[in-house]
């Protein structure tokens, strides 16, 4: 007779395993602040042991396995401790807040300023009052001389100045003084500071016009102007064919390319009051689509049809360029993340568990940015999708259809 074992979840989705002890180690490494170098003592400590285990009779590690499994947990705990405080831009040597001076000071018998040089980072987006802008600071003039540096500040920019005619890869001088990041100290209010930090801003400035001059030189890359490019033209071919309704081009806009900035806010407000607000998000429902249409497509077209190879290459090509021109948020990097994984499985591997793979996309996102982590969308995200997967089968067992 022969007997059936059931395989224990936890060895369908090994990824699980490994993604639990690395998120431990990204709280740990945000809320602790441990050194970096007493983490990196921790993490090659840990490597050696695992190393001289191996080196150790068979018996003594089949009766000790769970020994090292505790050595692997705390690798990965160290690891994402790692990556935390890597990430962390106030940590590189590099960063402008180390070298900038937010007063005059004295020097050699007169007083000294510092004068930002920043690139204009994405196009500009008009607000009520203001025109924002982030920006990337390149160097600070001081005296005459460069300093090279870098980091992420936030703009504001007075509607009476030229600041609409900025773009993408502008530089521009600031000799106004920039000002820290901070809470409005309510209780219970939102942590704008922390959400900023994580982002890897922890300045920002509002500018009239004579606190700032455009400089004649530019910064493009040549990738992130194609995807600016290709993403102002799909909404100026939105705003000329869409209804004259400004309502009804946000909502297309929304939909269709994730450009939230035409969205009334009341509309939201509306759409939020009756729980249907994540519909005019872009999520990983919207690639799911786009995923289904390609296959569909790919497997049908003369020549590429009889490569598995050149259908990979073209699916997720196009799965990531729309996910980096709807803005890549968290959940439409999950899903790209995800539909990439599955997609090399289902045609060079095999297909495995869909928590494994849901665990693998997380890991890999958050070794790109620990601070996923905290983000709304991300964890929604995840917790959605596993609940579905999770409760979907049992509730349709349920009725009898």
């Amino acid at each position: 007779m022969i007997k059936n074992y059931d395989i224990p979840f936890w060895k369908t989705a090994p990824f699980i395993r490994l993604l639990l002890p690395f998120v431990a180690g990204i709280i740990i490494g945000w809320y602790w602040q441990i050194p970096f170098l007493q983490t990196v003592f921790g993490i090659l400590s840990f490597l050696t042991a695992f190393a001289l285990f191996s080196l150790l009779p068979v018996t003594i590690k089949f009766k000790a396995q769970f020994v090292q499994g505790i050595l692997l947990n705390l690798i990965l705990i160290g690891v994402g401790m790692l990556l935390t405080w890597q990430k962390d831009s106030r940590h590189s040597n590099s960063w402008f807040g180390n070298y900038y001076h937010n007063s005059d000071y004295h020097d050699s018998d007169y007083y000294v300023s510092d004068y930002l040089v920043v690139k204009i980072a994405e196009p500009v987006i008009e607000k009520t009052k203001s025109i924002k802008a982030d920006g990337i600071v390149e160097g600070i003039v001081r005296k005459e001389a460069t300093v090279t540096c870098g980091g992420k500040i936030l703009l504001y920019f007075s509607k009476e100045g030229a600041a609409q005619q900025l773009h993408y890869g502008d530089i521009i001088l600031i000799s106004k003084k920039i000002q820290a990041i901070k809470n409005s100290g309510n209780p219970g209010a939102f942590n704008y500071q922390r959400y900023a930090a994580f982002q890897g801003i922890f300045y920002n400035v509002f500018l009239q016009p004579k606190d700032w001059v455009l400089l004649p030189q530019k910064n493009v890359h040549p990738f992130q102007q194609f995807i600016f490019t290709t993403r102002e033209k799909i909404i100026s071919i939105l705003r000329t064919y869409v209804g004259s309704s400004k309502d009804e081009l946000g909502i297309t806009e929304a939909l269709l390319i994730g450009y939230t900035n035409d969205l009334d806010k009341d509309l939201v407000q509306s759409y939020s009051n009756t729980g249907v607000v994540h519909i005019i998000a872009i999520s990983g429902m919207h690639l799911g689509l786009i995923y289904v249409m390609l296959i569909w497509i790919f497997t049908r077209l003369p020549y590429i049809k009889k490569s598995k190879a050149v259908q990979v290459v073209f699916i997720l090509a196009c799965l990531w360029l729309f996910s980096l021109l709807t803005g890549a948020a968290a959940s439409v990097c999950r899903a790209a993340v995800m539909f990439t994984f599955i997609t090399l499985g289902t045609n060079f591997f095999k297909k495995a568990s869909i928590y494994n793979s849901l665990a693998a996309s997380a890991f890999v996102m958050l070794c790109y940015n620990p601070y996923y982590l905290w983000d709304v969308g991300f964890q929604l995200s995840y917790f959605a999708v596993g609940g579905i997967v999770a409760f979907q089968k049992p509730i349709y067992n349920w009725f009898y259809i």
